[in-house]
């Protein structure tokens, strides 16, 4: 069994699995490297990366573009799901004190693009069952 399979993560113990619809627009004229998979889960000193396929049916997955999901065209807009898996220690922690930190789209640019913050973004972020 791949050791980062969802089941293998999760074998032998109870977890939770936090879904976010997220939304990619490129405002820009050019296509953009943007890595969603680095949109972060974060609270009470927890922080837990995104996945873009586990436990993702294909035609709810975020691709920037067929051939790399990481590029996203110019003047588009994509929408998908990404996917948290936590286990229950770390499910009940961050239930109450979540925050998605969203990276700057210039971590991942060649070139830098007018942005409004220059750093990533913290938004709070209501884990329900």
């Amino acid at each position: 069994m791949d050791p980062y399979s969802p089941e293998s993560y999760l074998a032998n113990q109870d977890g939770f699995v936090v879904t976010a619809d997220v939304i990619i627009e490129n405002t820009s004229a050019s296509n953009v490297n943007y890595l969603a998979e680095r949109i972060q889960i974060n609270g009470g000193g927890i922080s837990k990366g995104a996945s873009l396929e586990n436990f993702v049916p294909t035609a709810y997955q975020l691709s920037g573009s067929p051939s790399a999901h990481n590029i996203f065209p110019a003047k588009s807009k994509r929408e998908g799901a990404i996917t948290y898996m936590l286990n229950k220690q770390n499910y009940y922690t961050l239930v109450h004190l979540t925050k998605l930190a969203v990276p700057n789209p210039n971590d991942f640019a060649e070139k830098a693009l007018p942005t409004k913050t220059a750093k990533a973004i913290d938004l709070d972020f209501r884990i329900t069952e």
